[in-house]
C-alpha cells in the first residue's frame, strides 16, 4: 500500500493531473476524527475499500457518517494512520444491503499512534454479498484483536 501512495504521488508531480485510482479490495479501518483528538482503539470499525491513490480513497461501510473528518488505519501492522476528510458520500444498496459509499481525500499521515489494530485481510469483488457481511462481523476488541 505504501509503494502505491508513493508511486502515484511521483507520477502526479510529474504529470500535474487528477490521480489515477488503483483497486484497493479490502476490508481495514476508520474512526470519526473530532477536534483533532485520535481516536481510541475501540472507537475504529471495519470498512471494505474500493479503490486507493496518493489523495485519497473510497470505501462502503455501514456506518451513518456525519462527521466530515475521519482517521483511517490502512496497510498491514504497523498501519498507516492517516486523517481524511469526506468529500463524498452516497447511499447504495448493494446485495440487499443499505452501504454508503463514501469518498475521501487524505489531510495527512498522523504519527505516533500508540496501538494497532488487526491487519486487514484481502476480500475478492466476485462475492460482494459476503464482502459486505465482513462489514458486520468485524469488531475490534479492547486488546487490539478481531473477533468474529
Amino acid at each position: 500500500m505504501h509503494h502505491v501512495l508513493e508511486s502515484e504521488k511521483k507520477d502526479a508531480q510529474r504529470e500535474h493531473r487528477e490521480t489515477s485510482r488503483q483497486p484497493y479490495s479490502c476490508l481495514q479501518y476508520a474512526a470519526v476524527y473530532r477536534d483533532g483528538v485520535m481516536p481510541t482503539r475501540n472507537d475504529f470499525f471495519p470498512i471494505l475499500c474500493s479503490d486507493l491513490s496518493s489523495g485519497g480513497v473510497s470505501f462502503l461501510t455501514n456506518q451513518t457518517l456525519a462527521d466530515p473528518f475521519l482517521v483511517l488505519a490502512l496497510g498491514v501492522s504497523p498501519q498507516m494512520f492517516l486523517s481524511a476528510e469526506i468529500v463524498n458520500r452516497k447511499t447504495e444498496r448493494i446485495a440487499g444491503q443499505d452501504v454508503q459509499r463514501i469518498g475521501c481525500q487524505f489531510a495527512g499521515r498522523l504519527q505516533g499512534v500508540a496501538f494497532e489494530l488487526p491487519d486487514g485481510a484481502a476480500v475478492g469483488t466476485a462475492d460482494l454479498k459476503s464482502a459486505l457481511s465482513l462489514l458486520d462481523k468485524a469488531v475490534v476488541t479492547a486488546d487490539g484483536g478481531r473477533r468474529r
